[in-house]
């Protein structure tokens, strides 16, 4: 064959097959469909607290792509959400899992109450295991879990790198507060979305106002989030909740205050002195775990340091309304003891009450609980515009009722007639605006497809034998990134959550979200 026509037939040839690849390459893009997922027919509270409406949500990328009447045809999967409600994921503002959640990254306690995105580390507690941040965060990209995992840095942990002769149970000097300043600027650069504290307890109780100050107006200028627990609730709860208000208003940063639930009861009846801490122009938030009840170690009844204190522990048991009102939860030496109060235990061992708590805070970890507040004031105080509702438990926690916090707010939501759309806001778009997420808390094109699909009749909460691992039912669908990790109440292998990171915003582009 001349070498003419063996080059017109290799021409030829290879034409041919170009134009069948080019030929299956369109009717291949012309058989793909524009939507990954497409949620039909459900009630959507966009998590802005509008009412619901009927609206047609596709997802496409891990993102909502399209909002409307939108034909099932265009999609690869449907959800038929027909009698459902639609929001988007629940963003727990306290949540502790930062030791577990890399071991455990199924996240299935979390996800059954609808939680897709945790903020950990809000305690400001004594641990150091979140230093350096960027290592923390590194993990979950790493072993992805199933969830999207934010973190604050810990005064406490500043506290510890900066003041290096050990001696922390003192205010610290001014070079070492610069020290804490650089060290949050190196957090706040590795992605942390604030500073936590607990004036409470560990070496953060020894702060005085100098150094708090400087603190907070560093994560002012990093437009960030302070989250605090107030230095004695128990015994002297306006006068902590007083140092807060004026710590904010100093300096011009609003602080979400945690840690308020072991408050006595008689706090949550004045609701008229609540009113400056609650009203429009007050510069604090609110996180609260919905329960009537707070569960917590014994330990949390007294000012720290003060254990074996006669005088200090007569004042707390006084100030809370009586040993019979402490129920004892937990107690590894005494097994026979839990479900006894603390006076029933007393006379059990032939001990005074003040004796009594000497005994229970040797055996490490017990865990008592208190009548705290009554459902009403609960239900008048979670629709405040300034308390979030949080489930302060989580992997790391071993309290009891503390796995379920939002499946008991869900249930509290249908008994006591609260407005879901309002719940809903507190725990999506609120809680979202104030971490300066914005891709993140309302169904809306652009955003992450971070949903929920589930009845609010359907939620319960039923025990287990292990009393601390409640398990929440009722969560139909939940879907992170768009990825779908809970299908039909049943779990799937799905991990596709994410590290999310703080990139802050300067503060002439800072925007108050207020709930509605």
């Amino acid at each position: 064959m001349p070498k003419t026509r063996f080059r017109n037939s290799v021409h030829r040839f290879v034409m041919t097959g170009f134009g069948l690849l080019t030929i299956f390459s369109m009717t291949a893009c012309e058989s793909r469909k524009p939507y990954d997922l497409l949620i039909q027919n459900g009630q959507v509270l966009d998590g802005t607290g509008k009412p619901a409406q009927q609206i047609d949500i596709a997802i496409a990328g891990g993102r909502i792509a399209a909002m409307g009447r939108i034909k099932a045809e265009l999609a690869e999967k449907t959800i038929d959400a027909s009698g459902k409600i639609v929001t988007p994921g629940l963003i727990d503002l306290r949540n502790h899992s930062a030791q577990n959640l890399a071991r455990n990254p199924d996240a299935r306690i979390l996800l059954s109450q609808g939680i897709t995105t945790v903020m950990l580390n809000a305690d400001g507690g004594p641990r150091q295991d979140i230093w350096p941040l960027a290592a923390f965060l590194f993990q979950f990209e790493k072993v992805r879990p199933a969830v999207n995992v934010a973190a604050m840095v810990s005064h406490n942990t500043l506290r510890h790198l900066a003041m290096q002769d050990g001696d922390y149970e003192r205010p610290a000097t001014a070079a070492e507060i610069e020290i804490m300043e650089q060290l949050l600027h190196k957090a706040f650069r590795d992605g942390a979305y604030g500073l936590s504290t607990d004036l409470g307890f560990s070496s953060s109780a020894y702060a005085d106002g100098f150094e708090l100050d400087r603190l907070v107006r560093h994560v002012r200028d990093h437009s960030g989030l302070v989250s605090a627990a107030p230095r004695d609730p128990v015994r002297q709860f306006w006068t902590s909740l007083e140092e807060l208000y004026q710590l904010s208003r100093r300096n011009q940063q609003p602080i979400l205050v945690g840690q308020i639930q072991r408050a006595p009861i008689r706090v949550w009846k004045a609701r008229r002195r609540w009113g400056k801490y609650l009203a429009a122009d007050s510069p604090l938030l609110f996180t609260l775990f919905p329960q009537t009840r707070w569960y917590g170690e014994i330990l949390n009844l007294v000012p720290q340091n003060e254990f074996f204190n006669w005088r200090e522990i007569s004042l707390s048991l006084y100030r809370l309304g009586g040993a019979h009102r402490i129920r004892i939860d937990y107690l590894p030496s005494q097994p026979d003891a839990v479900g006894r109060s603390l006076q029933a235990y007393a006379k059990q061992i032939d001990r005074s009450p003040q004796r009594a708590f000497m005994e229970i805070v040797k055996t490490h970890g017990a865990v008592v609980s208190m009548q705290s507040i009554r459902r009403d004031q609960l239900a008048w105080i979670l629709l405040q515009r300034n308390v979030i509702p949080v489930t302060d438990g989580g992997l790391d926690v071993t309290i009891p009722n503390s796995s379920a916090g939002f499946g008991y707010l869900l249930n509290m939501v249908e008994r006591q007639s609260l407005s879901l759309a309002r719940i809903v806001h507190k725990l999506t778009g609120f809680a979202a605006g104030l971490l300066h997420l914005k891709d993140r808390g309302l169904i809306k094109p652009g955003y992450y497809a971070d949903i929920l699909i589930f009845d609010p009749k359907a939620i319960t909460v039923q025990p287990t034998e292990h009393p601390i691992l409640p398990r929440v039912h009722g969560m139909d669908w939940v879907l992170v990134n768009g990825d779908v990790v809970l299908e039909q109440g049943r779990w799937t292998s799905a991990r596709p959550g994410m590290a999310l990171r703080y990139r802050h915003t300067p503060m002439r582009e800072r925007h108050e979200f207020v709930p509605n």
